[in-house]
């Protein structure tokens, strides 16, 4: 089998000052293909031998080849010879080729002696089949990136077209990558859970409540010169991947689900070809998608669970076909638009309560400050991580219902322990119904008649 698609003198590095022209390395056979690395996924059977006739075409940038007996250079990586060369792999019309040194079995390196290789025809566009001149060589591949490096000189040792044995044109004629690939494309409106929600803080939104989409199916790559897509071949004769090569494609979506719970009216739902089964309880949801297709996630709140601010996470999981040239399942991860929470937010980390502070004589103070005339609105507070395994959570409770203009707010450990409970050590969260920029916020300890400030953290620098 022979490799079809290659790249082309146009972008062959300039290895000679004062000239911008260099021996040309191109593609011989597929005019219609664009001229790029062939691309083929890593995850084939190396281990067991892939063997392939790779050929390619050669010329001179411009002009031509000197009128004598000249020695062409070839290094290979990626691979290795197969069988011993005989000098018949490198073809000039009408000319004679045969081995100077190398091209052993298992070796990399050989040398040819030519003639006639005036003959070879100027390597002038990207896509045509101008060179008359070609290399095939028989290669056991390694599972990487197959690349060829030429040089000529003429017999005296002077070098032709800017190359020579030790400077050489290089040309990567196979790209290996991954046969599968997943992506996610996040909502781009925001979807915000709202202060304001009518049956409760945050128990609707303000937004859409459209996360965005995920997909699995078969990987491209970019062609740099044509800035165009390819997808990753299964075979070297131009095979596609494909859903033939994918078995059972699975994801798991993980964040908070609490507000979505099915058993209270909400739930999760996924747009496409697959299925969603969520899981307030452990805030996973787990499901499956047909290959080469894609899912649009929204979420439905219950109307009385708070909405969590949270990120939302995919991990999907492809398998590869039982009986196919693909050998490795793939697995990878992206990651949708998260939900926020309108209204000013203040995180106080690793606080105490009453109780707990008592058993030490701390006590904890909390002043949020209004810096505006205007008064702001209601104020709430919740707990987070909470240390006592008994504690029941309340959620997200109201402790006032404003704060005047250019006034403070301040409670302790002993009120908020009133109206949250017993959470032992754990992070505060208080929500405010005014802008970020307009309020202040300090955490005041003291112990032993010693006063200690604790700077508040915002919930941006929380969830990063």
């Amino acid at each position: 089998m022979r490799i079809r698609t290659f790249l082309s003198s146009i972008a062959a590095i300039v290895f000679s000052s004062g000239s911008a022209n260099a021996l040309g390395l191109e593609n011989l056979e597929d005019v219609s293909a664009p001229v790029h690395a062939y691309p083929v996924a890593d995850s084939l059977d190396f281990e067991s031998g892939i063997s392939e006739l790779v050929e390619i075409g050669f010329g001179p940038s411009a002009g031509t080849f000197p009128n004598q007996t000249v020695r062409v250079f070839v290094d290979i990586t990626g691979g290795t010879f197969s069988s011993a060369l005989t000098g018949a792999e490198l073809v000039v019309p009408g000319g004679t080729s045969v081995i100077s040194t190398g091209g052993v079995q298992g070796g990399s390196s050989v040398s040819f002696l030519v003639s006639g290789a005036n003959v070879c025809a100027v390597d002038a566009t990207p896509l045509g089949e101008e060179t008359s001149c070609s290399l095939s060589l028989p290669l056991d591949l390694q599972g990487s990136d197959v690349t060829f490096s030429v040089g000529i000189e003429t017999d005296a040792g002077a070098p032709v077209d800017n190359s020579s044995s030790d400077n050489r044109v290089s040309l990567k004629v196979i790209e290996t990558a991954p046969a599968f690939a997943i992506s996610a494309v996040p909502d781009i409106v925001p979807t915000v859970a709202d202060i304001l929600a009518p049956n409760g803080p945050y128990t609707d939104f303000v937004g859409d409540n459209d996360l965005g989409f995920f997909g699995a199916g078969a990987n491209s790559i970019l062609n740099p010169n044509t800035l165009l897509s390819e997808v990753v071949n299964s075979d070297f004769i131009g095979t596609n991947v494909g859903p033939a090569n994918a078995g059972a494609v699975t994801y798991t979506l993980t964040g908070e689900q609490d507000a979505f719970d099915t058993m209270a009216g909400g739930t999760i739902i996924v747009t496409g070809p697959g299925t969603i089964t969520p899981n307030a309880e452990t805030d996973i949801a787990t499901g499956t998608i047909a290959f080469g297709s894609s899912l649009d996630v929204t979420v439905i709140p219950d109307g009385v669970v708070p909405i969590a601010r949270s990120k939302y996470e995919v991990s999907v999981s492809i398998a590869a076909a039982t009986a196919g040239p693909i050998q490795q399942a793939f697995e990878g991860t992206v990651f949708l638009e998260p939900i926020t929470r309108n209204g000013a937010a203040i995180i106080f980390p690793w606080t105490q309560s009453e109780t707990q502070g008592a058993a030490s004589g701390t006590t904890s103070v909390y002043r949020i400050g209004n810096l505006s005339p205007t008064d702001t609105k209601t104020v709430f507070a919740e707990v987070w991580n909470s240390s006592e395994a008994s504690y029941d959570n309340p959620g997200l409770v109201e402790l006032t219902s404003s704060i005047e203009g250019n006034g403070e707010f301040v409670t302790n450990s002993r009120e908020l322990e009133a109206v949250l409970g017993n959470y032992g050590r754990g992070d505060l969260a208080f929500y405010i119904e005014a802008n970020a920029f307009e309020l202040t916020g300090r955490q005041f300890v003291v112990r032993n008649g010693q006063l200690q400030q604790v700077k508040g953290g915002t919930i941006e620098e929380d969830i990063e």
